[in-house]
């Protein structure tokens, strides 16, 4: 992957507000249209989510598939990583936890 093809963005400290998850969305967008085809969403300040947040996140995941990009989930602490774990996520998106 060359230059300018991946990109990092710092998830906000939630994702339950419509708001917050929206936001992120156009983000995640705006990069895709940029042509990035890596995206990974450092959660490292973010402590919650809403059902509504992880359907942003599928739906962004579902995007980058069709222009052959991919999304990863980073630096999650342990109980946003269980959440996940426990819908099963982890089987759509990578995702892995803070370092130590």
């Amino acid at each position: 992957m060359g230059a300018g093809e991946s990109a990092k963005i710092l998830v906000p400290d939630e994702l339950f507000e419509q708001e917050q998850a929206d936001s992120l969305q156009v983000s995640i967008e705006r990069n895709i249209l940029l042509g990035q085809k890596k995206i990974e969403l450092d959660f490292s300040n973010c402590k919650a989510t809403s059902a509504y947040g992880l359907n942003i996140l599928a739906l962004q995941h579902a995007k980058l598939k069709e222009v052959g990009g991919s999304l990863e989930i980073t630096q999650l602490n342990s109980t946003l990583k269980e959440v996940m774990e426990h819908v099963a996520f982890d089987t759509l998106i990578p995702l892995s936890g803070k370092s130590s």
